[in-house]
């Protein structure tokens, strides 16, 4: 991916180098011009965009991230003598996103 940005910006700045070209984008745009050849590609082989950067990754399997709920802080309160910093909640075998987020309600 990153290859082909390379080369369309080498196209639209002929007279200077490459890197000189790079230093006057910005991050952001970067990001863009990135993220829209993504979901072009991802538009073209008629796939969702997470399995499309998968596959270009080289990925067979995906899995999606689960919500994770962080139910006490022991650092928050000072006067906690709790060995442990943080107790969070992950529903491991959800399915979707509702099912992830019924599970720790």
């Amino acid at each position: 991916m990153t290859k082909i940005i390379e080369e369309q910006l080498a196209s639209e700045c002929e007279n200077s180098k490459l890197w000189k070209c790079k230093q006057k984008l910005f991050r952001n745009a970067i990001f863009a011009a990135s993220f829209a050849v993504c979901k072009a590609g991802a538009a073209v082989e008629k796939l969702h965009l997470f399995r499309h950067i998968a596959n270009l990754a080289g990925y067979k399997d995906v899995m999606l991230p689960i919500p994770a709920y962080n139910i006490m802080k022991a650092h928050s309160h000072p006067t906690n003598k709790l060995a442990v910093q943080e107790y969070i909640l992950l529903p491991v075998g959800a399915h979707s996103m509702m099912d992830a987020m019924s599970m720790n309600f």
